[in-house]
Order: C-alpha cells, then sequence, then structure tokens
C-alpha cells in the first residue's frame, strides 16, 4: 500500500516512529501480561447484562486506538466504564473503578474517575437501545459528538450547538470529512430529511451529557 522508491520509504519510516512514539506511552500503562477478563452478571431494571470485561489493569479498565478520539472511542470508554462501575461492590475489589482512553497526540488521552450511579446511566442507555429496536432513533454519534462539543464551549448555546452538528451531518465548504447522513444505512433510513431535530438533541444529551460531565469533573479534580 505504499509508494513506491523513496517516498515509501519515507512513508514507512515516519509511521514507525508514529508506532514507537505511541507504544512506548502504551508500555507504560498495560501490563507485560494481559488481566483475565472479569466476568459480567449484572441485573439493570428488565435487562441482565452477561459477558467478559476485558481490558483491566492494575489501574482500571484502559483502551486506545492510534488515532485522534472520536466519537465510537468516546461510547467504548464510557459503555465499559459504566459496565466496571455497576458491578456489586463486593465484586472487583482489586479493579480500581477508573478507565481511561488513549489516542494518538497530545491532550488525546481521557481518565473517568469512580461512579456511584453507574447502574442507573447503564439502564437509561439499556432503555434507548431497546428503543432502538422498535424504531429509528435520531441518534448519530459524530454530529452527537459535534453537538456536545460546542455546548461545553464558553457561551455555547443549543442553537449554535445544533448549527454546528448540521455542519457535521450535511457536510460543508469548511469541513472536508465525509458527511454523516452519506452513510448508506442513514441515507436509507432518513432521505434527505433532516432528524437534527428536538429528539436528537435530547438523545445527544441523554447519551453523552453524564460522560463530558464526568470527563469535567475529572478535569477539575485533577
Amino acid at each position: 500500500m505504499l509508494p513506491h522508491g523513496e517516498v515509501g520509504a519515507c512513508v514507512a519510516a515516519r509511521t514507525q516512529e508514529r508506532v514507537l512514539r505511541f507504544a512506548g506511552e502504551l508500555g507504560r500503562l498495560l501490563p507485560r501480561r494481559a488481566a483475565e477478563p472479569l466476568p459480567l452478571d449484572v441485573v439493570l431494571g428488565d435487562f441482565r447484562l452477561i459477558g467478559p470485561l476485558a481490558g483491566l489493569t492494575p489501574a482500571g479498565w484502559i483502551g486506545y486506538r492510534m488515532a485522534q478520539i472520536k466519537a465510537p472511542d468516546y461510547l467504548q470508554l464510557w459503555l465499559h466504564h459504566l459496565a466496571l462501575n455497576a458491578l456489586d461492590a463486593q465484586e472487583a475489589v482489586e479493579v480500581p473503578r477508573c478507565s481511561r482512553w488513549i489516542g494518538e497526540g497530545r491532550d488525546q488521552q481521557v481518565i473517568l474517575e469512580p461512579l456511584s450511579d453507574a447502574a442507573d446511566l447503564l439502564t437509561g442507555l439499556l432503555d434507548i437501545y431497546w428503543q432502538g429496536t422498535q424504531r429509528l432513533l435520531h441518534f448519530f454519534p459524530k454530529s452527537a459528538l459535534v453537538y456536545i462539543e460546542n455546548m461545553r464551549k464558553k457561551g455555547g448555546s443549543a442553537e449554535k450547538a445544533l448549527q454546528a452538528a448540521r455542519f457535521e451531518w450535511r457536510g460543508s465548504e469548511r469541513n472536508h470529512n465525509f458527511p454523516e447522513r452519506d452513510n448508506p444505512y442513514y441515507r436509507l433510513a432518513f432521505g434527505d430529511s433532516d432528524p437534527l431535530d428536538a429528539e436528537f438533541e435530547q438523545l445527544t444529551m441523554s447519551v453523552l451529557g453524564p460522560l463530558f460531565a464526568l470527563i469535567d469533573r475529572t478535569k477539575g479534580q485533577g
């Protein structure tokens, strides 16, 4: 996949440097031998959540990807953190209830402190999931992340945040990324309509609001 000749050699060298730098960062945090997954069996309202919780370390749960942190990374971090903290108090005694996501570059680490209401928050997400098995929900991770980030800015308002989210959804001359609405599944479901409405705003705050509130609280204590 690399270009031929010297150009390819330069690209390979730069990539190797990035990988080594990222691996060094991970090496300071991850144990040499991965811990055994923690059995997860939690009753949450009408749901029962069962499965192995992997990615545990002496410092808590750690996830990573060698890239800028994006919406799926935040969601993966949040779900693992809630699952770890939803365990009964007598379980996972030796595992700290902290979680961390490591991305590439400066300011690309997110640390979450323990939560006391994780079970309630996780139950709320499961309720949203269950709604999504019965009808189309107006939740789109990339646009939702832009919305919540703009809401967190000083002087941010719902109107400005929604406008920024629509740029992410529709694309613009300033934003050369793949417009989120061009996802073929979203195209099939919503066509050319504008689903970034009041339901989108409400779901965004329900799914991502508590996560970023915890991020801000953890930073404030750091």
